[in-house]
């Protein structure tokens, strides 16, 4: 299940939803007589990189020639 935003386009609702990757996608309001069209928010994602890796072991070395 993925988790999606939503904001309404006419009265600026904010909202979150889970959804497979199967449902059909949100297009209207939640908000009681509102009835506008929602987009997506997309929202970033945090990446955190622990221990050793491509950057402290391989990315500074200067490449040695066989």
């Amino acid at each position: 299940m993925q988790v999606y935003d939503y904001m309404c386009r006419k009265c600026g609702h904010l909202f979150t939803r889970r959804e497979a990757m199967s449902d059909k996608r949100m297009r209207d309001c939640t908000e009681d007589d509102c009835n506008g069209k929602v987009k997506t928010i997309i929202q970033p994602v945090n990446t955190f990189f622990k221990g050793g890796g491509w950057a402290d072991d391989n990315y500074h070395k200067p490449k040695t020639e066989k």
